[in-house]
């Protein structure tokens, strides 16, 4: 697949050549879910998202470099290749199952973490679903005073809707303070490395 990858870049001049998963051997829930997952985020998203794009892909030096300035301290790669905004193809295959050994993101725990993390560092949809649902409580506590709403059903309903707020902007903020504290990203030990004599 390396030399098709390398086709597409020399000949037609695409900047990302990626990996295009058509199907998975996995269990039939998990890759329903995985493809609903990847289909609401696109929709979502605040730029354009690739999906089906595995992390096997080729990039030229120009979106490397693009990439290499994200100040993130949490990187959602699918995110920042979409973001780099060059042009791009995908060459579909079967992701089979691993031969040997238990990867860490078949784990459902690594899952749910890799997929919230996907919806926090692309888009920024569930800050604005605070301001969407705003309204909507104000009418559904007008509600409750004209007596059509149980003190019940609008005090369940703020609840729901304060503690999500308080969650999410919590969860942005500490996002914001990571990332201004221009930690690096990554550390590289050359005495581990083929840099080690350099």
């Amino acid at each position: 697949m390396l030399f098709d990858l390398l086709d597409k870049h020399e000949k037609e001049n695409y900047k990302v050549v990626f990996g295009e998963r058509s199907n998975r051997n996995e269990k039939f829930i998990i890759k329903y879910c995985r493809d609903i997952y990847y289909r609401i985020l696109k929709k979502i998203a605040d730029q354009d998202f690739q999906v089906d794009m595995a992390e096997y892909f080729l990039i030229t030096d120009e979106v490397k470099e693009v990439i290499l300035k994200t100040s993130t301290s949490n990187i959602f790669l699918r995110n920042e290749v979409a973001y780099s905004g060059y042009k791009r193809i995908g060459i579909p295959y079967k992701r089979e199952r691993r031969v040997l050994g238990e990867g860490e993101g078949e784990s459902l725990l690594y899952m749910i973490l890799f997929g919230f993390k996907g919806i926090i560092s692309s888009s920024t949809f569930p800050l604005r679903m605070i301001f969407y649902a705003f309204i909507p409580m104000i009418i559904i506590n007008i509600f409750y005073i004209l007596s059509i709403f149980s003190m019940k059903l609008t005090f369940g309903l703020n609840l729901i809707y304060f503690v999500y707020a308080f969650a999410f902007i919590s969860i942005y903020v500490a996002r914001v303070y990571k990332d201004t504290m221009s930690r690096p990203i990554y550390i590289i030990d050359k005495e581990k490395t083929i840099l080690k004599n350099n």
